[in-house]
């Protein structure tokens, strides 16, 4: 426990020579330091919790600042003070007693003869000791911490000591708010559920808890690796920790951080092993793969479904970027029970439930797109098809990559739909072929040539004219009189052979402007 005015006051070497003559309601008040006062203005130079020795010499000459002086001392949250009478005041002022009583700052008289360093030397020996004793019982919980580890104990056995020695709830989560342990003795059961709300109401109003935190009645410790909160460590205590429960509790965040990295380090290898088995294993029957995800917590209620996101740009490993990581959590939100495999480049969701393809699907989807091309890194979403058998995982994987890859090379960013991309992706197939090389020799390096050479920008108007409904739009995007646009298509017509107002030519300009946009 913190030293205590009390605690000092019951000391030999300080009850032999101090009387407290005001401020009882104050005996209470940690201390946490001794020290001299003799200056008018000492006020300025205290934290808190210190217990002040003084004669009142700044004073003599200059009553009339002495009540300010101690009012501010006491408003600063000084322990207690001790005053020696005698010297250069016969009596404690009467001023200083109603500040003491009205603040509950304990106030002492000092007996003349008392020399302050026998003062100084017994408290300064009660703070040390109670410093070491602080610093034994937290060795001891350190120990009892590292041995659970060593013999591989679960979080339960982490938390206790704790919880036993705070006699309070102690609880920690993952960073998904599954509760993982929990010390929670009888008398002081809880509504789990009611904590996680509180969590999940704090993140949605502020985003990831990445400093420790007060909630109502619980102090949150985030376990924190790579820039992430892996978990908390929630303590239920209404009022402040102190100094020893705040060690304590840092250390138990460290060990526990360490449990959830060794922990959530297995499921990926796990879950990145059954996803390959998807991929490779083709001989894996139907039962075999519904099993695994299974065990994995993923029931198949009616589709499997694939979502892969990946950084448009490609600047760093996903797994260091924290908007990355927060855009994935709003996609898991939105697919709700699904499984996350973390890759080097992409991270890719396997979703089950009962919805298959459709327009209420990709609404869902769309509510996000926004809030994702906000963000300072833009993102490329890939949903992939709904099927019905897990052996079909695969091909909803792999359709909703090249949806991602079709919808990087004609979008900065954002949420994509397989269906919107069928007939580009189809043309990925292709990019390595004869024929595409061939057409982008015939069709593109004309188009590029002319544009360097004369800023023509021909192979964006082609792209403009591809996506728009007619001509009026093509110029409307290009921001350019219609007539141009004719210009332009003539001039294509002239470089390449093409006319794109023909079936044939208008097919092959446009197969070959996405590929030379796949291949970029």
């Amino acid at each position: 426990m913190p030293v205590s005015v009390e605690q000092i006051m019951n000391l030999e070497d300080i009850s032999s020579v101090a009387k407290l003559v005001a401020g009882h309601g104050g005996i209470k008040n940690q201390v946490t330091f001794v020290t001299i006062s003799e200056a008018p203005d000492f006020y300025q130079w205290v934290y808190g919790g210190e217990f002040v020795l003084s004669t009142l010499y700044a004073f003599k000459d200059y009553p009339e600042l002495r009540a300010t002086a101690y009012r501010e001392l006491a408003k600063r949250g000084v322990s207690a003070v001790a005053i020696k009478t005698k010297r250069f005041y016969d009596e404690i002022p009467a001023d200083l007693i109603e500040i003491a009583n009205e603040y509950n700052m304990p106030l002492f008289e000092v007996e003349r003869e008392t020399k302050f360093r026998q003062i100084i030397q017994a408290i300064t020996a009660e703070l040390n000791n109670e410093q070491t004793n602080l610093l034994k019982e937290v060795e001891r919980h350190y120990q009892e911490l590292a041995e659970a580890a060593l013999i591989g104990g679960d979080y339960d056995q982490l938390v206790r000591g704790f919880g036993r020695r705070r006699k309070c709830n102690v609880l920690c989560f993952r960073a998904d708010n599954l509760l993982v342990g929990s010390y929670v003795p009888k008398a002081r059961e809880m509504d789990i559920a009611v904590v996680q709300d509180q969590i999940v109401a704090y993140q949605r109003q502020f985003g990831e808890i990445m400093q420790n935190i007060t909630l109502t009645g619980w102090h949150v410790f985030p376990c924190i690796t790579r820039g992430q909160a892996i978990g908390y460590l929630m303590i239920a205590d209404p009022s402040p920790l102190t100094e020893k429960f705040a060690l304590m509790a840092k250390q138990l965040t460290t060990f526990l951080t360490l449990k959830l990295i060794d922990q959530l380090d297995m499921e990926q290898r796990t879950l990145t092993a059954l996803f390959d088995d998807i991929l490779f294993k083709h001989n894996l029957t139907e039962d075999e793969l519904r099993e695994r995800l299974a065990l994995h917590g993923l029931k198949r209620t009616g589709f499997y479904r694939v979502v892969v996101v990946q950084q448009a740009n490609k600047i760093s490993d996903v797994a260091d970027d924290g908007s990355f990581r927060t855009v994935c959590g709003k996609i898991r939100t939105a697919l709700g029970e699904a499984l996350l495999i973390n890759k080097p480049d992409e991270a890719i969701f396997i979703a089950a439930g009962q919805q298959a393809d459709g327009d209420s699907l990709l609404a869902g989807f769309k509510k996000l797109d926004a809030e994702i091309l906000s963000s300072e890194a833009p993102f490329c979403i890939g949903i992939g098809p709904a099927v019905a058998n897990a052996r079909e995982i695969h091909s909803s994987y792999l359709i909703a990559q090249s949806t991602v890859r079709a919808g990087t090379a004609f979008e900065q960013g954002g949420i994509h739909y397989y269906s919107e991309f069928l007939a580009r992706i189809l043309l990925l197939r292709t990019t390595d072929t004869a024929e595409n090389k061939y057409l982008q020799e015939v069709v593109i390096a004309p188009l590029l040539a002319q544009d360097l050479r004369y800023n023509t920008q021909l192979l964006h108007s082609l792209g403009a004219l591809i996506f728009a409904d007619d001509l009026e739009a093509a110029a409307s995007a290009l921001f350019v009189h219609i007539n141009t646009v004719r210009y332009r298509l003539n001039k294509i017509k002239q470089l390449t052979g093409y006319d794109f107002f023909t079936a044939k030519g208008r097919y092959t300009l446009t197969t070959a402007y996405l590929m030379h946009r796949f291949v970029q």
